[in-house]
């Protein structure tokens, strides 16, 4: 009951981090990305979940940057021994940007 209270809770975007739009024109390429970071004191492994594709795992504390294309996205983070950590997030990465996550669950 404790982890689905936490699932309910917190999957909280924070503003689009580093957003260097028309950075494609100064470099000629960019990056679009979706950062997510584990701010939770629950000791547990979380798997994150990027448009139905698992594409990675921290402890808590940890972070990671996972590129993407520019659109709406599913983000959805669960506990790695299963179960829903945070609510899913829908956000819409800008072209050139890092949209930032963090789940408290």
């Amino acid at each position: 009951m404790k982890k689905l209270f936490a699932a309910i809770i917190i999957l909280a975007a924070t503003a689009p981090l580093g957003a260097t739009a028309g950075c494609s024109e100064l470099t000629g390429s960019c990056v679009t990305a979706i950062r997510v970071t584990n701010d939770s004191n629950s000791n547990e492994t979380y798997d994150i979940i990027i448009d139905g594709v698992r594409v990675g795992a921290f402890t808590p504390g940890g972070s990671d940057t996972f590129n993407t294309t520019p659109g709406n996205h599913i983000v959805e983070v669960n506990f790695a021994g299963g179960g829903v950590a945070c609510t899913p997030a829908f956000p819409a990465v800008e072209e050139c940007t890092t949209f930032g996550l963090v789940c408290r669950g």
